[in-house]
């Protein structure tokens, strides 16, 4: 299961829930909702996200706990200045590295 690319189309969507759906891949073209600030993504069967996630520009919580995600991408990165709330936990990700020591 798949969340359809068409989503792109949903220009003023701000919210979006598409928890224990089973889904197993997230389109790129998701990274085009400019105006999306909440991601729920839980309990699915994702193994990765897309990089345009990067460009979700108004993202304040981003879940996507009890995936199998191995990896996050590195463009979550740009989304320090909006995200409020990442819960990834019971994932497959590696400990994080660096930080402390």
């Amino acid at each position: 299961v798949s969340l359809p690319s068409s989503l792109e189309h949903l220009e003023s969507l701000d919210t979006m829930d598409a928890s224990s759906n089973r889904i197993t891949a997230v389109p790129a073209s998701l990274g085009r909702l400019r105006l999306l600030a909440s991601l729920e993504l839980q309990e699915n069967r994702l193994v990765s996200l897309p990089d345009e996630i990067g460009d979700l520009k108004s993202i304040r919580t981003l879940n996507v706990e009890k995936n199998k995600l191995r990896s996050l991408p590195d463009t979550i990165r740009r989304l320090g200045a909006t995200l409020d709330d990442l819960t990834v936990n019971e994932n497959r990700l590696p400990p994080p590295s660096g930080g402390e020591g």
